[in-house]
């Protein structure tokens, strides 16, 4: 019995053994290749490698993708698919799911957006013909397929091609040409490494551009109008030591009229626009038809005269520009580059710093109320720095001249700054001022004005000493009855002077004279007249300037 049992036991064992050995094993899946695909935008095929352990007859793989770009996915020892061609420029990704029963893997799949392959084309002409006077300028053109972040450039070397503007267009501008030679420009467009170039060519000018090496010029005030009269030439050889034309040279001749004076020993020609004035009024900013000219003279210097028909010259203070026509129907241009100034001497005598002290001076002085119209009270004031004699009256050894503006109606007390008469005049006077000495032409001759150091004898300027205060502080104190001029600047030579006068004064109001016209001092009565016409002076005349 124990032996049959044990036989049991045994078979049982047996039968238990047997019954493991054929149990199924779970399939094991796994993809093999890489689980990120990567793509160009051209696409592609793909491989999905994988291995499966312990396969069921009940099981198959199965491959899925939702992205509609992904095609042809095709299951058997490996899954296969498609990538189609991206034609978007973005980049875009998927996954493809591969299963097998409940074993589940994802392989992603990434495709680049397609590079751009832009074509610039250039659809207007690619010369392009403009006349002198310039103007305005299209091109256009076509870009396909452009590239993000890429933009259409069009730049140009040449500055008379301006205003470049870029966009569905490209619209730019010509400018006059003013020179008789014809040019030419490159508009280069370019878009990345694409590009086109754009000829831009224009015709001379057939108006006869001078370009004037020297200028000469004489001011004659108002000795022949109402208005400041300036005597301009402008030539390519100047005039000789006499004032005489050169031969071979080519002379334009304007007589011009401004409301600006000339106060300095140079001559400093007005800014402003001048036009030809047919019918010699004279008047302020013209130059007149009747001794305005061009001339050309041969080897002998015996001239050939050309008048003006119409013309506008520009004075600014970097030159001369003229546009003219004469009788005969030719057209010029005229220029002269360089500050219109024409440098004489300084007023001043002076050769060396001065210096001046006294403690018995006199000081006498006119109120003239706001004469000017400024809105300053006007003064001229004579500080002596000798009292007159007792019995002659009579004063000798220096006196400053001085023409003040202030805002007192009472008296001269106070420090003043200098500025130039015709600065005063156009209202910018601002606190107490002096005016800088010059002169002032009365037919051919000049007179001192404005604020100066003189030498007298007798009361008579005796010419020893006349130097204009040009530049720096003057102050005037008063204590009781006693008045202190104190002086610390320069003449126009550069000179420096000095001053410290006391005295007495006799300061008089002259503010409700009624004839304004007759404004002057005992002083300025004795000023003397010099000739206008010294140094290298120019004459007005209808013919040709000692040709």
């Amino acid at each position: 019995m124990k032996r049959y049992i044990t036989m049991l036991v045994v078979a049982a064992f047996a039968f238990l053994a047997c019954d493991r050995e054929e149990a199924p094993k779970p399939p094991v899946f796994n993809v093999t290749s890489e689980k990120t695909m990567n793509f160009e935008a051209a696409g592609g095929n793909g491989t999905i490698t994988y291995t499966i352990e312990n396969p069921s007859e009940d099981l198959s793989v199965i491959a899925q993708c939702e992205a509609e770009w992904v095609t042809d996915i095709t299951e058997g020892t490996s899954v296969t698919f498609t990538v189609v061609a991206n034609e978007s420029l973005e980049a875009r990704s998927t996954e493809i799911t591969v299963s097998y029963g409940e074993s589940v893997q994802k392989v992603s799949v990434s495709q680049a957006g397609r590079v751009p392959n832009p074509v610039l084309t250039l659809t207007s002409d690619a010369t392009m013909p403009y006349t002198y006077e310039g103007g305005a300028g299209t091109i256009t053109y076509t870009l396909e397929d452009p590239k993000p972040g890429v933009e259409v450039t069009a730049t140009c070397a040449q500055e008379w091609i301006t205003d470049i503007t870029v966009g569905d267009q490209i619209t730019f501008n010509v400018a006059e040409n003013k020179e008789n030679e014809a040019r030419e420009a490159t508009i280069a467009v370019a878009y990345g490494d694409l590009g086109f170039d754009v000829k831009v060519t224009q015709e001379g000018n057939p108006v006869i551009k001078f370009v004037a090496a020297c200028l000469d010029a004489q001011y004659y005030g108002t000795e022949y109008s109402n208005y400041n009269n300036y005597y301009v030439i402008l030539s390519d050889n100047g005039l000789d030591a006499a004032g005489a034309g050169l031969p071979n040279s080519t002379y334009f001749y304007f007589d011009m009229y401004s409301v600006t004076p000339n106060s300095t020993a140079d001559i400093v020609i007005p800014n402003g626009v001048y036009t030809f004035d047919p019918d010699d009024s004279f008047t302020a900013n013209t130059f007149s038809s009747y001794y305005s000219r061009m001339s050309f003279s041969d080897d002998d210097a015996k001239s050939t005269t050309v008048y003006f028909s119409e013309g506008t010259m520009t004075v600014t203070s970097e030159g001369i520009e003229v546009l003219l026509e004469t009788e005969n129907g030719e057209k010029y241009r005229v220029v002269y580059e360089g500050a219109p100034v024409i440098e004489g001497e300084p007023l001043s005598n002076l050769e060396d710093d001065y210096s001046v002290n006294s403690d018995n001076g006199y000081f006498y002085g006119e109120g003239w109320g706001d004469y000017f119209e400024v809105g300053k009270e006007d003064w001229l004031v004579s500080v002596y720095t000798e009292a007159p004699d007792p019995e002659t009256g009579k004063s000798s050894g220096e006196v400053f001249m001085l023409e003040l503006l202030n805002d007192s109606s009472d008296d001269i007390v106070g420090t003043y700054s200098p500025m130039t008469m015709t600065d005063a005049l156009a209202g910018n006077a601002t606190g107490n001022t002096y005016l800088i000495g010059e002169y002032e032409q009365d037919g051919e001759d000049l007179y001192q004005i404005c604020s100066w150091l003189l030498s007298i004898t007798n009361n008579v300027i005796d010419g020893e000493i006349m130097a204009p205060m040009a530049e720096g502080e003057m102050v005037i104190t008063r204590n009781e009855d006693v008045y202190t001029f104190t002086y610390n600047g320069y003449d126009d030579a550069g000179n420096k002077i000095t001053a410290s006068i006391d005295g007495y004064a006799g300061i008089y109001d002259y503010s409700d004279y009624s004839v304004p016209a007759a404004k002057t001092n005992s002083l300025r009565k004795m000023a003397p007249k010099m000739s206008s016409n010294a140094g290298n002076m120019l004459t007005k005349t209808k013919n040709v300037i000692n040709f």
